[in-house]
C-alpha cells in the first residue's frame, strides 16, 4: 500500500512537472512571436528608410538639374528675368540644403522620430515639387 501511495505521488509530482514545463515552453514561444514581431517591423523601418533615401536623392538630383538650368538662364539674362530667376536659385537650394539633411537623419532617428521624419520629407517634397519638375 505505501509503494502504491508513493507510486501515485510520484507521477502526480511528475505530472505536475511536465506541466510546468509545458507551460514555460509556451511563454518563450509567445516572446519569440514577439521578437519575431519586433524583428519584422525593424525591417519594414529599415525597407522604409532605404526607400526614402532614394526618393530624397533622387529629389536631390532633380534640384541639381533644374538649378543647372536656372543657372544658364540667369547668366544672360538681366533686370527682372535675372532677379526672378536668382530668387528660383535661391529656393532651389535652400530645398536642397534641407533635403540633405533629412538625409543625414535618416539613419539616426528613433521610431518616433522615424514618422516625422517622413512627414518632413513628404512636407519639403510638395513644397518643391512645381520647382523641380524636368
Amino acid at each position: 500500500m505505501k509503494n502504491l501511495r508513493n507510486s501515485v505521488l510520484t507521477l502526480l509530482l511528475a505530472g505536475s512537472l511536465l506541466a510546468a514545463c509545458s507551460g514555460n515552453r509556451n511563454v518563450t514561444g509567445s516572446g519569440n512571436r514577439t521578437d519575431d514581431a519586433a524583428e519584422q517591423a525593424g525591417e519594414k523601418i529599415d525597407n522604409e528608410r532605404a526607400e526614402l533615401k532614394d526618393e530624397i536623392q533622387e529629389g536631390i538630383d532633380k534640384i541639381d538639374r533644374r538649378l543647372e538650368k536656372l543657372r544658364a538662364e540667369a547668366k544672360d539674362a538681366s533686370g527682372d528675368t535675372k532677379d526672378n530667376l536668382d530668387k528660383q536659385v535661391n529656393k532651389l537650394e535652400n530645398s536642397r540644403q534641407r533635403l540633405s539633411g533629412f538625409m543625414s537623419r535618416l539613419g539616426s532617428e528613433t521610431k518616433e522620430g522615424w514618422q516625422k521624419l517622413k512627414a518632413d520629407v513628404r512636407s519639403a517634397f510638395d513644397e518643391v515639387k512645381d520647382d523641380i519638375r524636368d
